[in-house]
C-alpha cells in the first residue's frame, strides 16, 4: 500500500487544493532565452570524429 498525493500533502502540512496560479495575474515577467534546441545542442558538443 502506498500513500496518495493527498496523503502526503497531509503528512508534509501542504495545501492539496490551494491558490491556483494564474499566469496574467504574475508581477515579474520571466524571460527565456533560448538559442539552440536542446538535442541539436547537445549533438553539436558531443560530436566527436572518432574511428572504431
Amino acid at each position: 500500500m502506498t500513500p496518495t498525493l493527498f496523503d502526503v500533502a497531509a503528512i508534509t502540512g501542504l495545501l492539496p487544493t490551494g491558490a491556483i496560479y494564474d499566469p496574467f495575474k504574475a508581477t515579474d515577467n520571466i524571460k527565456f532565452t533560448i538559442r539552440d534546441k536542446t538535442y541539436s545542442k547537445y549533438i553539436a558538443e558531443n560530436q566527436q570524429d572518432d574511428e572504431e
